[in-house]
């Protein structure tokens, strides 16, 4: 229920701000790595769906968080763990990010997997939601 939720609002979100048509996925070269053979289109696959999101869980909710965790207050280590989420999500040449709304839907997805981990006391909810929006994100680029 939580990943239509999210998937909803992202979409909702991206209607009311459409990105701009330069930021074509395609014009961008997010599919530069599925142009090769079978083999690294599979390794591009298996890093955006399984790789990333787990190594991003393990890093944010894992370690940082519980981190943070015994320092202070769940609420302000999950703001804060969820900032840097969103923060690490932006590229690093700042005036190349030119879709602002992107935050937004970002940081939901960080709320979401906080909370995940809070509520089930388990990296495992949040790793399967996170490749279930890494997966659903690259099929909409397929599609569009």
């Amino acid at each position: 229920m939580l990943a239509l939720g999210l998937g909803l609002i992202a979409h909702l979100l991206f209607q009311a701000f459409p990105p701009p048509h330069h930021l074509n996925p395609r014009s961008l070269g997010l599919f530069e790595g599925l142009k090769g053979t079978g083999f690294t289109h599979y390794v591009v696959l298996l890093l955006l769906i399984v790789i990333a999101p787990f190594a991003e869980e393990i890093i944010f909710r894992g370690a940082i968080y519980t981190g943070l965790r015994r320092r202070f207050s769940v609420i302000w280590s999950a703001i804060f763990v969820s900032l840097l989420f969103v923060l690490a999500h932006i590229p690093s040449k700042v005036e190349q990010f030119h879709y602002p709304p992107a935050l937004i839907i970002i940081a939901l997805l960080a709320a979401a997997l906080i909370f995940l981990r809070i509520r089930y006391r388990s990296l495992w909810p949040g790793i399967l939601l996170h490749m279930l929006w890494n997966s659903s994100g690259f099929l909409l680029l397929l599609w569009h």
